[in-house]
């Protein structure tokens, strides 16, 4: 799970993928500008618990996170960096949303945070190759973000 905020106010949460060890693959509308509350998140906070994942009963939504929020949605998680494609304008525009993007890490997070595993972007073209088939072809894959 990731929470995304901006001067340290948690805004909303996403889910991703991580796809190295610095790199964590999400949607451009979490890492983004939001043209309906006006703001662009700073940080993400991310967390690989299976859950659940209970918030820090110091925290009151909509108030910024101070020291005394040691948990959910403040600490506890890494830190991150969110980055929006450069193309995303806040709005899902049908065909080509852009609804792409990444939280950075500065160092590598332990392989312990995740097992070791990594998701696998697909290739360009894949997916579009993949639509032209018939059926699911024994192919699966998983959208992170609940980006489009």
């Amino acid at each position: 799970m990731v929470f995304y905020n901006e001067n340290w106010v948690p805004l909303w949460r996403c889910t991703g993928s991580l796809v190295s060890p610095t790199v964590l693959l999400t949607a451009g509308h979490c890492t983004g500008f939001d043209p309906e509350l006006n703001v662009t998140p700073a940080h993400a906070q991310v967390w690989f618990d299976p859950g659940p994942i209970l918030a820090d009963p110091n925290w009151t939504p909509g108030t910024p996170c101070t020291s005394k929020v040691k948990g959910y949605p403040c600490g506890g998680g890494f830190k991150g960096t969110p980055h929006a494609h450069p193309d995303w304008t806040g709005y899902l525009t049908i065909p080509n949303t852009h609804d792409l993007g990444v939280v950075t890490f500065k160092r590598p997070l332990p392989s312990a945070a995740t097992n070791g595993q990594y998701g696998r972007v697909a290739p360009k073209g894949y997916l579009d190759d993949l639509a032209a088939r018939r059926g699911l072809q024994n192919v699966e894959f998983t959208v992170v973000g609940y980006g489009l």
